[in-house]
């Protein structure tokens, strides 16, 4: 009887390649500054679930009562609040990017379209976009973004003059 043929070992084709970086990543300062624009976006986003929800609401009570509803709120009209939010809060709000701001508010309208949609061909278990409370975080209780000093600011120029002596 033959004896069974040894399992293949896999090795890769090509040796490991390893990236090393000169200047180190300050988690303090750059990952903070990440954590408290994904936080602002996130209230941003919420505040917009939130009105869409409070807007149909009132939509809903003002049929049931026999008045005139008021106008539904549009990706235009919520485009305008945040808009006007940046330009009242410049550190909050007004740090993130115009584009980022819209496209918040395209994604909020997406899914209540997507909703909408849903409703009309019937499909079972569909909810309209809704504030997320387990990412609800108040943005003025973030802690602050420590600035740099001269002495903490390493730039490219600065790490090579300090290897080479002085003349």
């Amino acid at each position: 009887m033959k004896k069974p043929r040894a399992k293949r070992v896999k090795r890769p084709k090509h040796p490991g390649e390893i990236r090393a970086w000169r200047f180190a990543l300050r988690l303090d300062q750059d990952v903070s500054a990440l954590h408290r624009a994904l936080d602002t976006a996130w209230a941003l986003r919420n505040d917009l679930a939130e009105a869409r929800a409070e807007n149909g609401r009132v939509i809903r009570a003002a049929k049931e009562a026999g008045l005139v509803p008021p106008a539904r709120l549009t990706k235009r009209d919520q485009e305008m609040v945040l808009a006007e939010r940046r330009r009242r809060d410049p550190k909050g709000a007004g740090a993130l990017h115009s584009l980022v701001v819209k496209n918040i508010a395209d994604r909020v309208d997406e899914g209540w379209n997507r909703f909408w949609d849903a409703l009309k061909e019937r499909r079972p278990n569909v909810r309209p976009p809704e504030a997320d409370p387990a990412r609800a975080v108040p943005v003025d209780h973030l802690p602050p973004i420590r600035e740099r000093g001269p002495s903490e600011r390493r730039t490219h120029r600065a790490v090579h003059d300090r290897d080479v002596p002085a003349a």
